[in-house]
């Protein structure tokens, strides 16, 4: 790894130019990360669907009534909500890809595949347990099928909105357990540096400027949902002439627009993470220093 030869060209950029760049870099990289993202959110919308799929279930020729506009209302509500839990941990793999295709390197699918499972104590344990995403599933397991709204839909949208702020102020948990990939706990009487002390590290300083980024990306996400599922829509209805969204759409055309947007703010994520590094620590003088420094003991040795 040369790690003074990137693909981008590292330099402090606004939060268009990073839109901009991810949309450049979706696309001289689409076929890896379609292929990608194909793997992992194929598993979780089978999962959701086995879940939650059930409340989708109405009479989508006939006029709805008003239950059946409730029972629609729940499943877009929780499916939203259960998603946004599940984005960070699903899309993990792309992460571990653009950090490595950024130093001009082509991981297979294989070596990504070690990389994110040398650290599967590190994700299980903080995306999983602490940010909720095993919480959601074995919650969203028990959800009654009778009846409509009840207790168990609004603690899986607490749980949804809780992690949501979180994650404006503590964003790149991910990016941190797996390219930094700090150990959870420290060593005795060894000072390390942990998972919690570089986040506190890397998004102390900036908290404020995360967070209105966060909030940046969190309008864009729905507009780009809003298009995407509405393309979806368009294109049903040009094909079949049914342009009123059926059993199908919802059950599969649905997530699977939410999908589609949250596998594009993860490069989003990446690049904002880099652009971060880059502002508060120096990043380009340190990867230029360690490069020349990996240079020197090669010739040394």
């Amino acid at each position: 790894m040369q790690l003074d030869r990137t693909r981008i060209v590292v330099r402090e950029r606004g939060i268009l130019d990073l839109l901009d760049l991810s949309l450049q870099v979706t696309r001289a990289f689409l076929v890896p990360l379609l292929l990608i993202f194909a793997i992992c959110v194929t598993p979780m919308l089978i999962l959701n669907y086995l879940l939650i799929g059930w409340m989708a279930d109405i009479p989508y020729g006939e006029e709805l009534t008003s239950d059946d506009l409730a029972k629609i209302t729940r499943y877009v509500t929780d499916m939203l909500a259960l998603i946004i839990v599940e984005a960070p941990l699903v899309t993990a793999l792309m992460s571990a890809y653009l950090g490595k295709v950024v130093f001009l390197q082509q991981p297979t699918i294989k070596e990504l595949a070690n990389e994110c499972g040398s650290m599967l104590p590190q994700l299980l344990v903080c995306q999983g347990l602490l940010r909720g995403t095993a919480v959601a599933w074995i919650l969203v397991a028990f959800i009654p099928r009778e009846g409509a709204f009840g207790t168990s839909d609004f603690l899986l949208l607490l749980i949804a909105s809780s992690i949501m702020l979180l994650r404006s102020f503590r964003p790149y948990l991910i990016e941190i357990i797996l390219l930094e990939r700090n150990p959870l706990f420290g060593k005795r009487n060894t000072p390390s540096m942990t998972i919690r002390r570089r986040m506190q590290m890397l998004h102390g300083p900036s908290s404020g400027d995360i967070c209105l980024r966060s909030f940046a990306c969190g309008i864009a996400t729905f507009m780009l949902f809003f298009s995407v599922w509405g393309t979806f829509i368009f294109i049903f209805g040009v094909l079949f002439n049914q342009w009123v969204p059926g059993a199908w759409m919802m059950k599969l055309g649905f997530p699977l627009a939410f999908w589609t947007v949250l596998g594009f703010m993860t490069v989003v994520r990446f690049l904002t993470y880099l652009d971060l590094r880059i502002r508060q620590e120096g990043w380009e003088v340190e990867l230029r220093l360690r490069a020349e420094a990996s240079r020197l003991a090669g010739k040394l040795a």
